[in-house]
């Protein structure tokens, strides 16, 4: 399994100030345990997966993780936020 990924410093305009966060760009076709098992090698705080969007009118739907569980959605919102203002996501992002 090969997929691409970023690491985003969030909460912090101020590069290394912030929370890192391993971003999944293409997560599709990876399973939970899938999901977690890269988790827990980023060893980060958290790892958010971006993958398509399962309901009508949203543009993407995102899993988050910490290195032992699911973990909590605020950091999902960050991880987002920080992508649209590198311009990785333009016009409007609507959440599954």
């Amino acid at each position: 399994m090969s997929r691409d990924f970023k690491i985003v410093d969030v909460f912090s305009s101020t590069p290394f100030k912030g929370n890192p966060v391993a971003v999944v760009l293409d997560a599709g076709g990876l399973n939970t345990k899938q999901m977690q098992a890269i988790a827990g090698w980023t060893n980060l705080s958290e790892t958010t997966f971006l993958l398509p969007p399962t309901q009508p009118g949203a543009t993407y739907k995102l899993r988050i993780f910490s290195p032992r569980n699911d973990a909590c959605k605020i950091r999902a919102f960050a991880s987002l936020t920080k992508f649209r203002r590198q311009r990785l996501f333009i016009g409007m992002v609507r959440r599954d």
